[in-house]
């Protein structure tokens, strides 16, 4: 649900998942708009969502610093000059 308003920006999702569980913004179909009831509904798809995020953003982080180790040694590989040994 966060995903189709914030076109995949985690920041935005996070925050607008947060309004809806606040009760800032209403009318979603689904979300009861009884304070109590919403936030007991929303609870467990609010902390996966959390957990979600945050495995995407470390696999993003660990891919990033992958690629810069794995170019920092194609890098050092191709400096070596073979008949300097």
């Amino acid at each position: 649900m966060f995903k189709e308003l914030t076109k995949g920006n985690w920041v935005q999702e996070f925050a607008r998942a947060i309004d809806i569980y606040t009760g800032t913004i209403k009318g979603f179909r689904d979300v009861p708009e009884e304070q109590l009831m919403r936030q007991e509904t929303m609870k467990a798809e609010l902390k996966l969502f959390i957990r979600m995020v945050l495995i995407e953003q470390l696999e993003k982080w660990n891919q990033e610093a992958e690629g810069a180790q794995s170019s920092q040694l194609i890098e050092s590989v191709m400096s070596e000059n073979p008949y300097d040994q």
